[in-house]
Order: structure tokens, then C-alpha cells, then sequence
């Protein structure tokens, strides 16, 4: 039985740059709720990679929902994606088990991804950090556990559940765009 994993992705109600320390409440709740709900629908079926999993305590290869928003859709110049974990059943249903998040940036040097691992309720449970030099010397990537509790994580935490629930950070011409096959496609235009 997979272990009940989870990152978080929602925010209506709390204020900008302030992650919950605990399960959201109100309408975060709801709209996290929603998105959840949504999540198999306008996700595709993926897994959570191995070697990440084990660095926010994922099972290895956990089945997932994917929802991806590129770079050239984000003004923050970042990729995301969100991951509902899902354990299959004996009877075909599946049961959503928590949230992974992840932010991806670019820089000139390094590659940066934090992967935000929450409950379903939206606490905020492990996060993990790559990074990749971007160079020719082939140099590993490094890994490390974040402090859940310091500001910084707490404020890319927000930023990833603003994206996620309110559509904070995506270029304007892509705000009334939904989600759709796992990704974020414009809607058709009506003549």
C-alpha cells in the first residue's frame, strides 16, 4: 500500500508570500478541493520520478496526474507541474493520496527545482531541492531536504498554490486558458 503522500497547490484565502503551516480552511479549501477533483480529468497519467520520490518520501514510481505549465506560459520564466498521487484499487477507483509540486528555474549557472510535497488538506509537508550546473564539466546534480518552516521556502510554497488556484504568474494572454490533457491550452475562439 503506498503511503499517504502530498504536496499542496492552493490558495485563495491566504495572503500572498505566507504558506499554510497547516490545512487549508474556506475558500483555499475549496478551491484546492476543486482542483483535486479536476485533476484526473484535465491531468495525464504519469508517475512521480524514483529518485525524486525519495528525496520528499514518495513511494519509488508513485502513479500520478500531471497538469504542466511551461515557461513560455509563465511570466516567473519557470516550469511547473502539478503531480495528484493516486493509489489504484482493487475495484478500478482511484483514491487521490496527496500532491506534489514542483518549480523549476533557469538560471545562467544552475538549474534549480523545488519539489513541494503536501497533504491533500494543503499542509505543507517536505520539500526537496535539485540543482543542476549548466556546463560542460558534467558535474552531478546535488540534492538536498528544505525547512519547511523558513521564509523563503514558505514563499515559493505560496507562489506555487497562487499559480496553481488563482493562475498568479501566467503571462496574461494565457489567464483564461484551461487545462486540458495535462496541459494549459487556450480556450477556442468563438466567431
Amino acid at each position: 500500500m503506498i503511503s499517504i503522500i502530498a504536496l499542496l497547490v492552493a490558495s485563495t484565502l491566504v495572503s500572498a508570500g505566507e504558506a499554510p503551516a497547516a490545512p487549508l480552511t474556506g475558500n483555499s479549501k475549496k478551491a484546492l478541493e476543486r482542483f483535486v477533483r479536476e485533476a484526473p480529468v484535465r491531468g495525464t497519467p504519469n508517475r512521480v520520478p524514483g529518485a525524486i520520490g525519495k528525496l520528499i518520501d514518495v513511494a519509488p514510481d508513485t502513479p500520478a496526474y500531471i497538469i504542466v505549465v511551461s515557461t513560455a506560459q509563465s511570466s516567473d520564466q519557470m516550469s511547473h507541474v502539478f503531480h495528484l498521487m493516486i493509489e489504484p484499487s482493487d475495484t478500478g477507483k482511484q483514491d487521490p493520496i496527496g500532491l506534489v509540486l514542483l518549480a523549476k528555474e533557469r538560471g545562467v549557472e544552475i538549474r534549480e527545482s523545488h519539489y513541494f510535497r503536501a497533504s491533500l488538506d494543503g499542509k505543507l509537508l517536505k520539500v526537496g531541492v535539485v540543482r543542476v550546473r549548466i556546463d560542460d564539466t558534467k558535474t552531478p546534480a546535488s540534492t538536498s531536504e528544505a525547512e519547511v518552516t523558513s521564509s523563503d521556502i514558505k514563499n515559493r510554497f505560496q507562489h506555487e498554490l497562487d499559480l496553481w488556484l488563482k493562475k498568479s504568474y501566467l503571462k496574461k494572454e494565457w489567464r483564461d486558458a484551461e487545462f486540458s490533457g495535462g496541459v494549459l491550452t487556450k480556450k477556442a475562439s468563438r466567431r
